[in-house]
């Protein structure tokens, strides 16, 4: 059951946990979290990030592409392109710039054989589909291709909800991101509870990367939440 205590709860302890990070991935979406909602803890989330890059030159390239998840203005040098050499990162940075850029002949028939190649690659064709949508690129599609994506997805988590991995993770999260976070929820919060009840729960800040990436957008969902209307304590 969602109550405003509850939901301002976990946005307060996802803040706190969150404010500090150096991780890249999760700086570029705090900062599309204060842009959005005005979370002061992480204004200072971009310039973060900037520092970053120039603390890490050699990763630069890559990381200043993927800069305008948070600036839609994103300054880029000519030789940062050759930096984007994996197909998932491909798409993604095609959906990021789809106003600017537009989207190649072939870019449907690349989705598709994304998706067909399931696993590691889910997650990614759901947020390169969230970026066109977010940048108001058109892309024509089978019918019901990304309905098929979701749910091909969300089984990935409701087959054994009691693994937790950070892609299941970041499954999740991107589901979420894409408002399909009801695929996952109940089997998500059963898993969760069973594992709290055998100990099995990694620790309060014990975290890899890919799964701090993966809690961004999961936090995200959790806002957004906190701004619709809540079930009052012990309602239906």
């Amino acid at each position: 059951m969602r109550t405003a205590e509850g939901l301002n709860t976990a946005v307060a302890n996802a803040i706190d946990f969150f404010k500090e990070s150096r991780e890249p991935h999760a700086l570029l979406w705090l900062a599309v979290m204060h842009r959005r909602f005005g979370i002061e803890e992480f204004a200072a989330a971009l310039q973060r990030y900037d520092r970053v890059l120039i603390e890490q030159p050699e990763q630069a390239p890559l990381r200043r592409v993927f800069r305008r998840i948070a600036d839609r203005n994103n300054p880029l040098q000519p030789e940062d392109w050759d930096a984007v050499t994996l197909q998932s990162d491909r798409l993604i940075v095609c959906a990021l710039y789809c106003d600017r850029l537009g989207l190649p002949a072939s870019f449907a028939a690349m989705l598709q054989k994304a998706a067909n190649a399931g696993g590691y690659y889910l997650p990614h064709v759901i947020l390169t589909w969230f970026w066109i949508r977010e940048n108001g690129g058109a892309l024509a599609l089978p019918e019901g291709f990304m309905e098929g994506v979701y749910r091909a997805s969300a089984a990935m988590i409701n087959d054994n909800p009691l693994m937790v991995s950070d892609l299941r993770l970041e499954v999740a999260a991107f589901l979420h991101l894409a408002g399909q976070g009801a695929l996952v929820d109940d089997e998500i919060r059963g898993g969760l509870r069973v594992r709290r009840h055998r100990g099995t729960c990694r620790p309060a800040g014990v975290c890899s990367v890919r799964c701090r990436h993966g809690r961004v957008p999961v936090f995200a969902r959790i806002l957004r939440c906190r701004r619709a209307p809540c079930e009052k304590p012990g309602g239906g």
